[in-house]
């Protein structure tokens, strides 16, 4: 997602490190998809677009909430 800032894919091993330190909660995490969800969809994304990258998202949870 080059629009976001960062390149254009992450690896599973980069997204772990990263988030390794930052201690982010199941509370947490679903607050930002929550809140995330709300801004592709302010953003006029198309609903079938929005869902696709809240899916995304999730799958990448066990890589970043603290367990």
């Amino acid at each position: 997602m080059r629009c976001l800032g960062g390149p254009p894919s992450f690896s599973d091993d980069q997204i772990r490190d990263v988030h390794r330190d930052v201690k982010i909660s199941e509370d947490g995490f679903d607050q930002f998809i929550e809140l995330f969800e709300e801004a592709l969809q302010e953003a006029e994304l198309e609903a079938a677009d929005v869902a696709a990258v809240v899916q995304l998202c999730e799958t990448k949870r066990p890589l970043v909430v603290v367990r």
